[in-house]
């Protein structure tokens, strides 16, 4: 009990004292003449008390203190507390949920909730399960998602206590990305661009572009984006391209886990051919030279055929030297476009000194 009750007959004042203390208000109290009895409460349980009364007299005439001693009773003993700690350790698709608890505690109830993106939403219900040991296992949940685990003990006694966790799982590869398609293409670069995948599984570190001559299939070249487009640059002219993206998630120990790939075949555009090789004089008259070459190394297109250029070096300055200058030059001409090896160069002036140059073209990119 938290108090006691004394009973005393014709009371008028009470003193009250504490281990053969006496001690002053507010351990003192007064009653009415009328009363036979005083509650008093506060006190410690389970503690000795001595409680005296005395009646007082008109006048100053008073009885003699007569003290009673008294034990406070002993307090209702409360349920000794006790706490749940859980844990959870999440893979991909999968959840082990542990906790601890008092030993005593031998049955329990697990619910699995998903949480809402936004605060506004409501928490969905997964599973409810009623393990008997410390621990249990939810498998099917869906990659990179976060998830409440929620313990509840019951104990001997009809007391229970609830205690939870949040977890995300980890990220898995995403699904392909999707709408692959040539943007634009020239003779050394292509546009590509795509839409992200419709099941990011995470939170989508990027993509992967790889690319290389269709029918080299060991061979790729490679770059990442975290865009959905890309620029792919110094590319092989009038060349069948095999070109994949994949979508990528990194787990937390930094591991890549790629989507599989979309493909799309690209032919980048006919460019200019590189240069001739080989240029030399067969043989000379004095009106007259013949000229041979080899064709370029790089043709980067059908190789439409190629145009011989001469000037007298005689009397022009000595700035026709490059392609450029005589191609331009008013002392210069050129030959009708062949598409032999081979060409004879005339008419020229005897005993004079001539440049001669050949280019090679590609009539859709000369």
């Amino acid at each position: 009990i938290s108090s006691v009750e004394l009973l005393v007959t014709r009371m008028k004042d009470i003193a009250c004292s504490r281990e053969n203390a006496v001690r002053t208000s507010p351990f003192c109290r007064g009653v009415s003449d009328v009363a036979t009895g005083i509650h008093i409460g506060r006190l410690t349980a389970d503690t000795n008390y001595t409680v005296c009364v005395r009646y007082l007299c008109s006048g100053d005439n008073s009885s003699e203190v007569t003290c009673h001693a008294i034990t406070t009773g002993t307090a209702a003993k409360s349920e000794p507390q006790f706490r749940v700690f859980v844990n959870a350790n999440a893979s991909e698709r999968s959840a082990n949920v542990t906790w601890t608890t008092d030993p005593t505690v031998g049955q329990f109830s697990v619910t699995l909730w998903k949480v809402p993106l936004h605060r506004a939403g409501q928490h969905v219900p997964v599973d409810t399960v009623t393990p008997n040991a410390s621990w249990c296992t939810f498998k099917s949940l869906e990659p990179y998602t976060l998830y409440k685990a929620e313990v509840s003990a019951i104990a001997s006694r009809p007391v229970m206590v609830l205690n939870a966790t949040v977890f995300r799982t980890l990220p898995e590869e995403p699904s392909a990305p999707e709408n692959f398609h040539l943007v634009s293409a020239s003779s050394t670069a292509m546009t590509l661009q795509w839409s992200a995948p419709r099941e990011p599984r995470g939170p989508l570190s990027g993509y992967t572009v790889f690319y290389g001559p269709a029918w080299e299939h060991q061979k790729r070249s490679s770059m990442e984006t975290h865009n959905t487009s890309v620029t792919v640059t110094h590319l092989t002219p009038n060349t069948e391209f095999e070109v994949y993206v994949k979508a990528f998630n990194k787990l937390p120990n930094g591991t890549a886990v790629a989507s599989s790939p979309t493909r799309i075949e690209v032919k980048t555009g006919i460019g200019a051919p590189s240069k001739i090789q080989n240029l030399r004089v067969v043989s000379r008259s004095k009106n007259s030279v013949i000229v041979s070459w080899s064709a370029p190394q790089k043709a980067n297109g059908p190789l439409d055929g190629y145009v011989v250029h001469w000037c007298n070096h005689s009397g022009a300055s000595s700035d026709i030297a490059s392609l450029a200058a005589i191609t331009n030059h008013s002392e210069c001409h050129s030959l009708q476009p062949t598409r032999e090896t081979r060409a004879n160069v005339s008419p020229l002036s005897p005993e004079s000194t001539y440049v001669v140059a050949v280019s090679a073209f590609n009539l859709q990119d000369d």
